[in-house]
C-alpha cells in the first residue's frame, strides 16, 4: 500500500445501521472505506475500485450473495487473491468457524 493514501476496506453487511456505524468509526481512525450491502454489491464495489482494497470484511448471512458466496468469487479472481478476507458473522456458530478456518480466513466477532 502506498504511503500516500489511507488504507481501504471493503465493509459488507445487509444491515444500514451497522454499515453506517462501521464507516464512521473506521472513517474516525484515518481508513478510506467502501460499503456493499451483499456480495452482489461487493463483486461491482471490486470491478469498480481503484485502489482495490487492501482488507475485505464480510457478513456471512446476506441476501442475493451470502458471505461465503463472495469469499469463493473473489478467490476465483487472480487480482483478488491477495486480499485479506475477514467474516464478522453476528450469529456465528463452532461449525462456521470451522468451514472458515478450512477455507483460510479469519473470523471475528
Amino acid at each position: 500500500m502506498p504511503e500516500n493514501r489511507p488504507p481501504v476496506i471493503l465493509f459488507v453487511d445487509d444491515q444500514v445501521s451497522l454499515r453506517t456505524s462501521v464507516q464512521n468509526l473506521l472513517q474516525m481512525e484515518g481508513f478510506e472505506v467502501l460499503l456493499a450491502a451483499n456480495g452482489r454489491e461487493a463483486l461491482r464495489q471490486l470491478e469498480q475500485a481503484s485502489p482495490l482494497p487492501d482488507l475485505i470484511v464480510s457478513d456471512i448471512s446476506m441476501p442475493h450473495m451470502s458471505g461465503f458466496e463472495l469469499f469463493e468469487a473473489v478467490r476465483l479472481r487472480p487480482e483478488w487473491f491477495d486480499i485479506p478476507f475477514v467474516f464478522s458473522p453476528r450469529a456465528a456458530r463452532w461449525k462456521t468457524c470451522g468451514l472458515v478456518i478450512h477455507w483460510g480466513s479469519m473470523t471475528i466477532w
